[in-house]
């Protein structure tokens, strides 16, 4: 109840800020109206989700500390979980892991890192199968691209290997 509540708060500050940034001139508004539309439909995505019979089969959260190494959870013997803190974490990793999805962009563009990224996500930290990874990889992709590429009329950034071609 209290996840739903913060998600319909959320929602009503991306309906007002969507209706706050109509004011701008056609332009302006070009950042913020898309910005606004794209969290609440998010919102409403999470929301659908997270009420729904399913979403207890869905692992949406990520401990942060035990993707990285501070931590780990294990069961007693009476079924509870226990959290197991290590000294010195792998922060060094997400470090690793931005400053690579920055060298694919450079590489091979925005389209294929982010087909990389978000699937490479789902599989390997989310521990989705490969066809669900690839399907969320491709959906944020084409998602992103009708956004900017049709909808903005933005042209993404092709990377060093277009220049090659």
């Amino acid at each position: 109840m209290e996840d739903n509540l913060a998600a319909i708060a959320f929602l009503i500050i991306f309906i007002i800020f969507a209706i706050l940034s109509m004011q701008y001139g056609d332009r302006a508004r070009l950042v913020p109206l898309p910005v606004a539309i794209g969290s609440g439909v998010l919102v409403l995505i999470q929301l659908v989700l997270q009420n729904s019979r399913e979403a207890s089969n869905l692992r949406l959260a990520v401990n942060a500390g035990e993707l990285f190494g501070t931590e780990k959870i294990k069961e007693s013997f009476e079924g509870k979980k226990i959290k197991d803190k290590t000294a010195g974490g792998k922060e060094g990793w997400a470090f690793l892991m931005l400053a690579l999805f920055l060298v694919t962009i450079l590489v091979v563009g925005i389209e294929a890192a982010t087909i990389i990224f978000v699937a490479g996500y789902f599989r390997f930290i989310n521990k989705a199968g490969w066809m669900r990874s690839l399907l969320w990889g491709a959906g944020t992709m084409m998602a992103l691209y009708i956004l900017f590429t049709i909808l903005l009329r933005i042209n993404f950034y092709r990377g060093l290997l277009e220049q090659l071609i």
